[in-house]
């Protein structure tokens, strides 16, 4: 990397809106001193370029990490995304500067603080993931199981396999409410979808209630007919 001014990424807040920093960063030979999502509102003495997300190129980054570092490195970033790391973004392009010098052998520098640091931050994230396995409360809404998680990191995605097992002939819904996003699942299939601020019924919901979270599991599942719903409000 040269000496050029020092610059700021601000992306959308999406893995593939990362990675396309991440590509961009490399490509113009600069290391951005920070790498900011929507919520981040800090201010920063250096520039901000806004990067759009572009979803080939996230994929083709993506698709690189593993052929010129390894597959578990690959796995690595994308979990290290999920966690609560303090600036994680920029943890992540550490590692990854490592990992274009190192290749292969980037997992083996155990004692490098830029691959201790994401290793720590997923094995963290892992056990909060083991915790509500057993801690996730699940109450029945005619036939739709939920439950309401209030997680550190985002760990829908570590206990979606355990989850999808367990309730394999149920029709579920897992809140996370600290992240603004829910897991779904029925018949066979899952989804993982931002659900904002999604309206749960009381401990002993009516059948109003329940009709309200049904159609909220439906618009969630559907995208479209959110959209679709809105639209003729508007009207």
């Amino acid at each position: 990397m040269d000496d050029r001014e020092p610059v700021c990424y601000s992306y959308d807040g999406s893995f593939a809106g990362l990675l396309t920093c991440m590509d961009e960063s490399f490509r113009r030979g600069e290391e951005p001193v920070g790498i900011y999502p929507p919520e981040d509102e800090r201010i920063s003495m250096y520039p901000r370029r806004r990067v759009s997300t572009d979803l080939i190129r996230a994929r083709r980054f993506y698709r690189g990490i593993q052929e010129s570092a390894s597959r578990d490195a690959q796995q690595l970033v994308a979990h290290a995304f999920l966690t609560c790391l303090e600036d994680r973004e920029r943890a992540i392009w550490q590692f990854l500067e490592l990992a274009r010098r190192k290749g292969p052998a980037v997992m083996y520098h155990l004692s490098d603080k830029r691959v201790v640091t994401l290793n720590r931050a997923v094995r963290s994230m892992a056990g909060e993931a083991r915790q509500w396995r057993t801690a996730a409360r699940f109450r029945d809404c005619n036939g739709l199981l939920w439950s309401a998680i209030t997680p550190e990191n985002r760990v829908l995605y570590l206990l979606r396999a355990h989850l999808c097992r367990r309730f394999s002939h149920e029709t579920l819904l897992v809140y996370d409410s600290a992240h603004g996003e829910a897991l779904l699942y029925r018949e066979g299939k899952w989804r993982i979808r931002p659900a904002g601020a999604l309206e749960l019924p009381p401990e002993r919901p009516g059948e109003e209630d329940c009709l309200r979270l049904w159609r909220s599991f439906d618009e969630l599942w559907y995208p479209k007919r959110r959209r679709q719903r809105e639209q003729g409000d508007e009207a």
